[in-house]
């Protein structure tokens, strides 16, 4: 599961809505984005327990923790972080649903 896989399922059955924002730490492009739901338990966020191995993972998936807490205000985000992280998204959330569908159908 990533963050947006997380977003997706908890606004999905909990409903609330979701939140896109820069991230606080320096990252390259991939990373740029953060996805969080907001819900009646308030903020959360799903982020790795530790470090990833490589950056990659944040987009296929990792092993983490859900976070429940306020995010500092983050920086303006660039217009190529804006573009590269809605394909991103876009791709994300049409993969997302594919898997839902296929796994109510059997």
């Amino acid at each position: 599961m990533n963050r947006l896989a997380h977003a997706l399922n908890a606004w999905h059955t909990d409903g609330g809505y979701l939140v896109l924002r820069r991230t606080s730490h320096p990252t390259r492009w991939w990373q740029a984005c953060h996805v969080l739901h907001v819900g009646g338990e308030g903020l959360t966020h799903y982020a790795p327990g530790a470090t990833l191995g490589h950056p990659v993972q944040s987009l296929y998936g990792f092993d983490g923790v859900v976070w429940e807490r306020d995010l500092a205000d983050a920086a303006p985000m660039p217009l190529r972080g804006i573009v590269l992280s809605a394909a991103l998204g876009a791709a994300g959330v049409l993969l997302w649903a594919i898997k839902r569908m296929w796994r109510r159908s059997k």
